[in-house]
């Protein structure tokens, strides 16, 4: 004799399972992660490193992987492409009163004498990496000093924005990332 409990028994696991797939199919996808890392044994050789572009909404990291003691610190710097120093010349011309690396600098706090800085992150606009540094106004900006450090933010610029991105610094470590 057959139990008739018997296809009740087989078919709810078999909802179940099926009702799992619809749910998971319908959750949002998670946001991404891009990374870009400053890279370089000396201060002649340092760059950013990643790719050229990034997703609307998804998170943008920054990550340290040079030794300070060796290059000193860095910033990342979102500024307007005009401001971006180009030549030796620019990024000397850079550490004068009233440029963009100054600017940076007064942003960050930054005790001249030690080096370090009062303020880390500069989060301007919407929460997340979208408003450059113009030549009247401050922009996003994260300073870090210490090997290993990194930071990630969700990029909340428009799609089709190219983020300019440089280290105060090192004015000639630059490069811009595509905001899809």
């Amino acid at each position: 004799m057959t139990n008739p409990k018997t296809p009740t028994r087989l078919l709810v696991p078999a909802l179940v399972a099926v009702l799992m797939t619809l749910v998971i199919a319908a959750a949002p996808a998670s946001a991404g992660t891009t990374t870009l890392s400053m890279k370089g044994k000396t201060d002649r050789k340092l760059t950013f490193s990643g790719p050229k572009t990034v997703e609307a909404g998804d998170k943008l990291a920054i990550e340290n992987l040079t030794n300070p003691r060796k290059v000193g610190p860095h910033s990342f710097t979102l500024l307007e492409k005009k401001l971006l120093p180009k030549t030796n010349a620019d990024a000397r011309a850079c550490f004068e009163p009233g440029t963009v690396c100054t600017d940076v600098f007064e942003a960050h706090e930054l005790d001249m004498n030690t080096g370090e800085a009062g303020v880390i992150d500069i989060d301007v606009g919407k929460k997340g990496w979208d408003v450059p540094f113009t030549q009247d106004a401050e922009g996003d900006t994260w300073w870090t000093a210490a090997e290993g450090e990194s930071t990630k933010r969700k990029v909340t610029a428009k799609p089709g924005t190219k983020l300019t991105y440089f280290c105060a610094i090192h004015p000639l470590m630059a490069g811009k990332i595509k905001v899809k």
